[in-house]
């Protein structure tokens, strides 16, 4: 549900017919993908025309297709979200609920930010949720068109379940298929709060990056006086993550500045943030800083800069929503 770049980069790998079959949900670039597919270029896996089981442009009209195809299943084994998570603008939960049977479907989420489970556990209190982190440089460059730099890993972890035995039930789908994905795969038996806020740690390049008003990923990670600030950022969620969780990471998760330089060695890409503030298209504002920022303070943890970086995209935001509203001359 939400097949962009990302969400149409897993599709096409979790493909498998017939053993598994992989219908996307789309909004924008529905009526491309239903009318020719993804046309994806990958640096990792070639040139691929990948056509979807099936297209819908709503969860409801999955649900009704899978209903009508295959009446002797109980809907959906399994919905993966790769959204936009923008809470104050759309219920996700709410959103995918058709395509979703309770207390059978299992629901990954694979999306920026924390606190982004919640809305899902209140909703599908019997289902189980898996949470999801991918470090991806793919960025939709035109309706159904992909432009695929590099798959670095994938961290999934159960963040809800009613079941113990429910604890390894994510790795079936993603785990078998690390090799077509051409990704590390790590599963984590236990709930995933720890490896994922680290994960998030990382992901505080993005607003880092827009903050600066810098066009690439890279040149954030190559000019000194923009190094330390996005060093910087990242360490302070870092100690936000570290007093809220109560224990240390694990020494296998990168170093900030082992992140900084991978993200250095995949060149100039921009982060999906700032591809979505160029297009004029909301983001992820609250997910990413508001939330830490929240759940830090509530822990007794100050976070300046990204409370800085925060009220300036706040601002920015608003500005641009507006001058959006204001008639323009000549209109």
């Amino acid at each position: 549900v939400g097949a962009g770049a990302i969400g149409s980069l897993y599709a096409a790998r979790l493909h498998q017919p017939p053993r598994s079959l992989v219908s996307v949900v789309c909004r924008s670039n529905f009526h491309a993908v239903r009318t020719g597919g993804y046309r994806i270029q990958s640096s990792v896996f070639g040139d691929i025309h990948f056509v979807p089981h099936s297209v819908h442009s709503s969860a409801a009209d999955a649900a009704a297709c899978i209903a009508a195809e295959r009446p002797h299943l109980a809907g959906y084994d399994h919905v993966v979200v790769t959204m936009k998570a923008l809470p104050d603008l759309v219920d996700a939960a709410e959103l995918i609920s058709p395509a979703v049977t309770p207390g059978r479907t299992m629901i990954h989420l694979i999306q920026n930010g924390v606190g982004i489970e919640d809305p899902f556990v209140a909703r599908f209190p019997t289902n189980p949720v898996s949470s999801c982190v991918t470090h991806v440089a793919a960025t939709q460059v035109d309706d159904g068109r992909i432009i695929h730099k590099a798959i670095i890993n994938t961290l999934i972890g159960l963040h809800h379940s009613v079941n113990p035995s429910d604890a390894g039930v994510h790795a079936p789908l993603f785990a078998p298929r690390s090799r077509r994905l051409q990704s590390d795969v790590v599963v984590c038996a236990q709930r995933a709060d720890r490896p994922l806020a680290q994960a998030h740690v990382e992901r505080l390049v993005q607003p880092a990056v827009h903050h600066l008003g810098l066009r690439r990923h890279a040149h954030a990670a190559r000019s000194p006086r923009n190094h330390a600030l996005v060093h910087d950022t990242m360490a302070e969620v870092q100690r936000a993550a570290l007093a809220v969780l109560g224990v240390p990471f694990p020494e296998s998760m990168e170093t900030i500045d082992k992140f900084i330089a991978v993200t250095r060695g995949v060149g100039p890409y921009r982060p999906s943030m700032l591809a979505d503030w160029d297009a004029g298209r909301p983001i992820e504002i609250e997910v990413i800083l508001g939330n830490p920022i929240r759940i830090a303070a509530a822990h007794g943890v100050d976070t300046p800069i990204l409370k800085t970086i925060y009220a300036t995209l706040k601002s920015l935001n608003a500005q641009r929503s507006v001058r959006a509203a204001v008639p323009q001359k000549g209109h």
